[in-house]
Parts: C-alpha cells; structure tokens; sequence
C-alpha cells in the first residue's frame, strides 16, 4: 500500500496515547507499504482540521505533516498549543501551563531543530504573558528531561509518529518501542519582528487580582530565555510601560495620620498608591535577568505619575479623595538610563526564577542617568540640569553631577522654597529631609 485516504467526518481516537484527529479530509503516503512518510491533513476555515497528541495540538485549515524531516505546516491561519515548564518571559513554574500562538498567515514546526515560525499577526499566550508582533515569530526550544523520557532514543521525540501509526492501521505491536511521554519541549530563545509587543503581568496568589503590568512595544525583540545568557533586546525605539495596581498600605489605627509625600522617586515606597511609569527612547533596550536592571539609549524619556497625581490626570479615582497619599509628579530626559528593578527578596532567586516580571513586581529601585540629563519634579518643586545624576534607595540620596566646564543647574520653586538658581560641580540632595548639598557652588537670586 503505498497512499491512504480517508474522507468525509474523519476522526481518530485513542485515549491511551492521548491521539485526537479530526477532518474533513486525511491523505497519507506510505513507504515500505507500512510507514508514512507524508501526510496532509484537511479541513475548512470554518470547521479547522486539528492534530492533537498528549499536550500538544496543531489546528489549521490544511496540516502538512513529514516524517522524515520531522516538521508540520499550517499554509494558512491557524494555532498551536502546548505545555511548558517555562513561560513566555522566562519565569519556571512548578506544574505545565498551557502557552497558545495563533497566525494569520502560515506556521512551520521543525522538530529536529526545535524551533517553529509564525507568520502573520501572531499571537503567543500564557495566563500570565503575551507576545505580539505583526510579522513574525520565532522560538526555539529546549528539550527537557522528564523521567518519562530518560531512557528515550534521539527519534522518539518525533510527536506525531504514533498519529502515523494509527493512520497506517499499524497495531500497537508494530509500532516503535518507544517510551511515552508528553511534548517535553520548552521555548528558550524567542524573536518577534514588526511592532512587536509584550505584555506581563503579576496577580495576588490568593485574590488573583492583578497587582501590577508591564507593556514593553518595540520593532524588534528578542528574548533569551536560557538561564546561562537571560537577556532581552529591543532593537530602535521603543516603549515600557509599568503600572503599579496596588493601594497604598493602610496606617496602624492608633497612628493614622494625614498622608504623607512619597520619599522616593518614581513610587518606590507602598505608600505612594497606584502608579504609571512610561519609559521611551529612540535606539535601545536591554534587559537583563540575571540581576534585574535594564539599559535605556538613544533620547530616553521617562514620565512618572502616583497616588493623587495620577488620579488627577488619568481620572483612576477622586482626586484628594480620603486617605489619598499626595502622590508623585516626575519628568526626566536623558541620553542613557540604567535602571535596577531588585528587591531586597529578588537576590535569593534562583537564577531560572527571575524574569521580565521583575519589571513589573518590583518597580523601580534606583537609577543612573546620564548625558544631557534634565529632571523636574513637582514634589520636591526641583528642576535641574546636569552631566549624571544617581538616586540610591537606601539612603534616599540623589547624586547631582556637572562637568567641570559645565556644572549642574539646580533650580528651587514653590510656596516656602527660597527661590533661584544655583551651578555646581557635584551636589548631593536628601529626598527624606528635602537639604540639599553643594560642593563648589555658584548662583543667583538666593
């Protein structure tokens, strides 16, 4: 026999190997009279031809299967899911979750390379992350060890070979001797072209309510998701931005007191409320996993808003409302901004548990800028100008530097702030006291 077919309502079954095909259409070609070498599996916009075995499934119009070379094809819209011990941003998970990619145009899975491409408005989602992109996506996998599959051989892995086998009417006799086990495959290196988009999010484990989001926008993405290289690059500019859901904390009864001004920049402390940053920059980004800061080049923009600043502008509950905490208003401008989102629990991670939520969970913890720097700050009614500026969160301490043919501007308003300017070459400005430092200073109207 060297071609099989069958038409009509087709649909195979067998709940010991996990195997569910259903068609309209299904057209093998055989060789040795026994083993199919090609299959074309068939369905309709409508009602898609699906290919499922144990956790992996393929669905599409049309499903182009090769055994040799160990790939399938989907020449039109269609999906794919699977299960991973990994999500899309990295972050290990205790049990598999599903992870789905849909694409509007066509899908190739090549199993002996382990990677798959998908064309087209595609789109890839866990309960967690989404990636987004216009033109293509590509992952490559890492195969994993289970204890199923310890003693498997190099072909094994090949996931619709027992698809074939029932096809063929092979019985379970004549099949490979092969170890069961299920699609131990997970994505590690993940590249998205054509406004590609990630989104992630972190949930209260015991309310499940979103706590935080970051939305990352760029032309060009590519996530390392290995845990000996962990990085992320967006190619030309692009756009983070990070939300902060969380109330602020509630005061002890016994020592409730009016609100007080948040002491850190860009809501570092849970008493600033509910927060959005927006980051922007024209060549630029990189992450890095491994100890959670990220790079920003290229006429970097950042925009910061909380508590009762943020209501006031993006109308997310009554402006001044009781309890409300003043809140944050920032601007800065920059050539270069290195920020470092760690916590203090992030360092005890393992490496494979850290991952692009970081951004999101941890908020901003302390930053360098540098280059062309301009920082204005409604709260502590500061705008400045200068060659570097650091911000160390422990000691609430912004670090102003100018050149020494260029010293730093450093410009005081508001109700009881003794108004003008003043040049210096390094400054040191305490946020919890509101002093600040000068060395080598030089001004007017003071």
């Amino acid at each position: 026999m060297k071609r099989l077919v069958a038409d009509g309502e087709v649909t195979i079954v067998d709940p010991t190997d996990g195997l569910d095909i259903r068609a309209d259409r299904v057209d093998c070609h055989l060789t040795d009279g026994s083993e199919i070498s090609t299959a074309l599996v068939v369905g309709t916009d409508a009602h898609p031809a699906s290919a499922k075995l144990r956790d992996l499934t393929v669905t599409g119009a049309e499903i182009q299967l090769n055994v040799p070379d160990e790939w399938a094809i989907v020449p039109g819209p269609g999906r794919m899911t699977f299960h991973s011990y990994k999500d899309l941003d990295g972050r290990a998970v205790a049990e598999s979750i599903p992870i789905s990619v849909t694409w509007q145009e066509r899908m190739k899975y090549q199993g002996r390379e382990n990677r798959a491409a998908f064309v087209g408005d595609v789109h890839a989602a866990s309960a967690s992350t989404t990636v987004d992109c216009d033109d293509r996506l590509i992952v490559e996998f890492d195969e994993v060890a289970t204890p199923s599959s310890a003693h498997a051989t190099e072909e094994d892995w090949w996931i619709f070979h027992d698809l074939f086998a029932e096809l063929s009417g092979a019985g379970k006799d004549q099949r490979r001797k092969i170890e069961r086990r299920s699609f131990s495959k997970e994505p590690a290196h993940i590249l998205a072209t054509g406004k590609a988009r990630v989104e992630t999010s972190v949930f209260d484990l015991d309310s499940g309510e979103r706590e935080s989001r970051a939305l990352l926008i760029g032309p060009r993405l590519s996530l390392n998701l290995r845990s000996d290289v962990s990085k992320m690059l967006i190619e030309g500019p692009g756009k983070l931005l990070l939300e902060d859901f969380r109330p602020a904390q509630e005061p002890n009864e016994s020592k409730k007191t009016k609100p007080k001004k948040d002491t850190g920049f860009f809501s570092m402390a849970r008493n600033s409320g509910p927060s959005k940053t927006l980051i922007e920059w024209k060549q630029l980004m990189w992450y890095d996993f491994s100890i959670d800061q990220t790079r920003f080049e290229g006429e970097v923009s950042l925009k910061h808003f909380s508590g009762a600043v943020l209501e006031k502008y993006f109308g997310v509950a009554k402006a001044g409302g009781a309890g409300t905490p003043p809140g944050r208003e920032t601007y800065l401008t920059c050539d270069v901004l290195t920020v470092d989102f760690l916590d203090r629990n992030a360092r005890r991670r393992e490496p494979k548990q850290r991952q692009m939520g970081g951004l999101s969970g941890d908020r901003l913890r302390q930053f360098q800028a540098s280059g062309s720097v301009e920082l204005q700050d409604e709260t502590e009614n500061l705008w400045l100008l200068a060659d570097r500026l650091v911000f160390e969160r422990d000691r609430q301490i912004l670090a102003i530097y100018g050149l020494p043919n260029q010293r730093a501007r450093i410009y005081r308003y508001g109700k009881g702030t003794a108004h003008g300017t003043i040049q210096v070459e390094r400054a040191f400005y305490n946020l919890a006291t509101g002093e600040l430092e000068s060395v080598n200073v030089s001004g007017s109207g003071r």
